[in-house]
């Protein structure tokens, strides 16, 4: 099957600075990878962390590397002997899930045998910032449902 590739950068905003004992974040940097075959078209996106060595040029650079066997119809299995872990191959590997869903028909939780995905819980980070603002963003995440882990301390 024959593909075509489209990849960029995209920044997003952030509503609130987000600030980390590493730093402060304003903008999420995301790779967005777009493949299209047979008149559909899947997406990804994968969200580089320099932590890890990964950058958006970088990301877009290993996309770029392996555009002629996304292009010429790699499978996801066959993409990852080809592309190293980390956001590039993420957000290819997310853009073509979603194509191979669209042109079965079918979701990707239906083409996985799974049930259909519902609200998860999640883990989420109160930033760093003065105690007051701590603690007012602490109390708006009051009713977001938790996971609890039961910890084992024998």
């Amino acid at each position: 099957m024959l593909r075509t590739l489209v990849a960029h950068r995209d920044a997003f905003p952030l509503s609130a600075p987000f600030r980390i004992s590493r730093g402060v974040k304003t903008v999420a940097d995301v790779v967005t990878v777009e493949i299209s075959a047979e008149g559909a078209t899947g997406r990804g996106e994968g969200v580089p962390y320099p932590r890890y060595g990964e950058s958006v040029d970088g990301a877009l650079a290993a996309i770029e590397a392996a555009r002629g066997a996304i292009e010429g119809g790699a499978t996801r299995e066959e993409l990852q002997g080809a592309m190293a872990a980390g956001a590039a191959r993420n957000a290819v590997d997310c853009a073509l899930w979603d194509l191979e869903a669209k042109l079965a028909g079918r979701s990707v939780t239906e083409r996985l045998g799974r049930p259909a995905i519902a609200p998860t819980p999640t883990a989420i980070t109160v930033g760093l910032d003065t105690p007051s603002a701590m603690a007012e963003a602490a109390a708006a995440l009051a009713d977001v449902p938790l996971i609890k882990v039961k910890v084992d301390r024998s």
